[in-house]
């Protein structure tokens, strides 16, 4: 592990830098400030960036906060005050745990964030708490995970740094995630971060028992829990707990009534989902047994249990199962009069552009599961940063991020292998309506939607074919379908007359139901008109179900009408519209077929 101070004040870094090797023996590197102005924090960026590649994220990084006045000052953050760099920087690179080095304990009159949690994780007070270097020490290697800010360092950052008069994008709601395997509680953590809750991603059993017990750390509210159903956490043997009288060895992890003994803080959230993989093992049943049971207890007393089995649902399949943030409003809307409608101030973009720019490496690097969450984050919040004022960053941003979700729902094993799109694609033009907003109203925001719906599903259709999801695949494709084609309208408004045939193309290749409802329609209308002007065979029969099955056949067959023309009481007055009533089902029959057959090869021959 390495260890990283960030400082103008070399005084200060060649004291800790001893008291760090002597004290702990640990190598403390100093990362020099030469600049307060903003082109150097590009150039600091820059920097921890080339140490991330180097040692991932084994290390912590320690900021000098002694400078100035002690914390957070409220006159200078409204203003971003040259010395806001560090907090930039916290902003800047989410998955790092970062130590203020300060001479005061963090205030406790901010929302959005726990003070006690981040005195305790984040702050090392040189004149109090030296000894809190120990305790910050053994949480990074319990794998404290800070990404999905579980303290709220960052959500009272970018409130107090970026939009400080606008409450709408306040996480100050807790979820957390209980499972062994990590990349699982990413994608729940993930999942409730979307809906703006602030996540504790439990990766040890050390963590669980510090934040979970009743005479442990104050979490300040519960709301959502992910819960496997099966925890066993590496460091789980060193605990020794209680699951009967007659068995003192094993952790009462798994069954839920001792779970919950155990951890009474389990009992206060809202809203709990346990996973589980369903296994009915005959060791394991009479466990599932007494788990039912218990649920259905808690059920009846009114709490929200929701069992999810794995493979569990794409991401969306468990964003739908959560309750909102009501102070979390996402997509946003655009400013009241009251607002300031200028787009994102210089800092905010700048910010916003070096986040952008990490999450777009990882996709080209192919990076690992764990690193596509990282980087969605990174993609989300430089949009949170900017509140979509900048149209342009803001779809870059949610481009990328569309695409590193849809890269990880389908490298996941642990997802089912049919995803979610269709509500994707739904939220997603929420999305780009909401930062299409902020273009001209009429016709130049419209061609921008349809540009970046265009551009961003385009890259999703990329995605689905390169990892084989094909069913997936042409929901995106039938979409970017309708989409050229609103496109090629703007482009030539004449051809909106052609439009819904258009239309009505689409539709049959999109859904076989309807392509079936079209040709019993076709039909069903040439046998009408079929009756009326009474093409018949009086040998066979002439009730519409006869003319119903004789048009049928003529639109399969291209010929089978053919046979009754000529017994047609209307020919010699009405040839031509005899002709026409016979040939418009062969041609009509000809085109669905064609449609069919595309349809075929589409859906199942490029499988």
């Amino acid at each position: 592990m390495n260890h990283y101070f960030i400082t103008k004040n070399l005084l200060l870094a060649n004291s800790l830098k001893r008291f760090f090797y002597y004290k702990h023996t640990l190598n403390l590197i100093t990362i020099e400030i030469i600049s307060e102005d903003f082109i150097y924090y590009k150039n600091i960026c820059d920097k921890i960036d080339k140490i991330i590649v180097e040692s991932g994220k084994d290390a912590i990084f320690y900021m000098d906060e002694t400078v100035e006045n002690s914390f957070i000052d409220n006159a200078k953050i409204n203003i971003l005050h040259n010395n806001s760099l560090i907090y930039q920087l916290c902003i800047t690179f989410p998955e790092l745990h970062w130590v203020f080095i300060s001479a005061n304990d963090f205030p406790k009159n901010y929302s959005g964030c726990n003070s006690s949690v981040i005195n305790n994780y984040h702050v090392l007070n040189v004149l109090t708490k030296i000894t809190n270097l120990e305790n910050i020490h053994e949480l990074f290697h319990y794998e404290y995970d800070s990404l999905f800010d579980p303290s709220g360092l960052r959500n009272m950052l970018k409130i107090k740094l970026f939009n400080d008069e606008v409450d709408r994008l306040n996480r100050n709601r807790i979820a957390f995630t209980l499972d062994d395997e990590r990349v699982f509680s990413y994608l729940y953590a993930y999942a409730a971060f979307s809906k703006g809750y602030r996540v504790w991603s439990i990766n040890s059993y050390f963590i669980m028992d510090r934040l979970l017990k009743n005479d442990k750390e104050e979490i300040e509210d519960y709301s959502i829990i992910f819960e496997d159903l099966f925890l066993n956490y590496p460091d789980t043997e060193n605990y020794k707990l209680k699951e009967s009288n007659d068995d003192k060895s094993k952790v009462g992890l798994s069954d839920l009534k001792i779970r919950n003994s155990n951890y009474g803080k389990i009992r206060d959230f809202r809203q709990r989902l346990i996973i589980s993989v369903g296994n009915t093992l005959e060791n394991l049943y009479k466990r599932a047994e007494s788990n039912k049971l218990y649920i259905n207890e808690l059920k009846n007393a009114g709490k929200i249990i929701k069992m999810i089995y794995k493979p569990v649902p794409s991401l969306f399949g468990l964003i739908s199962k959560l309750k909102n943030n009501p102070n979390y409003i996402w997509p946003i809307k655009m400013p009241n009069k009251n607002e300031d409608g200028h787009s994102a101030p210089g800092k905010s973009l700048k910010i916003a552009e070096y986040m952008i720019r990490r999450a777009e490496k990882i996709i080209i690097d192919k990076a690992s599961l764990k690193n596509l969450i990282t980087g969605a984050i990174l993609a989300r919040e430089a949009q949170e940063i900017l509140d979509n004022r900048t149209p342009t960053v803001s779809l870059r941003a949610l481009t990328i991020r569309q695409s590193l979700e849809v890269a990880f729902e389908c490298s996941f094993h642990g997802i089912e292998y049919n995803l979610d799109v269709k509500n994707r694609l739904t939220e997603l033009k929420k999305e780009v309506k909401s930062v299409c907003k902020w273009y001209k109203r009429g016709n130049v925001r419209k061609k921008a939607e349809l540009n970046a719906l265009t551009t961003i599903i385009g890259k999703m259709a990329l995605i689905y074919r390169e990892y084989h999801q094909f069913d997936e695949e042409n929901i995106a494709i039938s979409e970017l379908r309708r989409l050229e084609g609103r496109s090629i309208l703007f482009k030539y408004p004449v051809l909106y007359i052609f439009y819904p045939f258009r239309l009505y193309l689409e539709q049959l290749l999109k859904s076989i139901p309807f392509f079936i409802g079209a040709v019993l329609f076709w039909a069903g209308s040439f046998a009408f008109l079929w009756k009326m002007f009474e093409i018949v065979n009086p040998e066979k029969g002439s009730g519409y179900t006869f003319y119903f099955i004789k048009s049928l056949e003529t639109m399969l067959s291209f010929s089978e009408g053919f046979e009754y023309i000529w017994l047609s009481k209307s020919l010699h007055q009405n040839g031509f519209l005899i002709f026409l009533l016979i040939g418009m089902p062969v041609i009509i029959g000809f085109v669905h077929l064609g449609i069919f057959i595309t349809y075929l090869y589409d859906k199942f021959l490029r499988k």
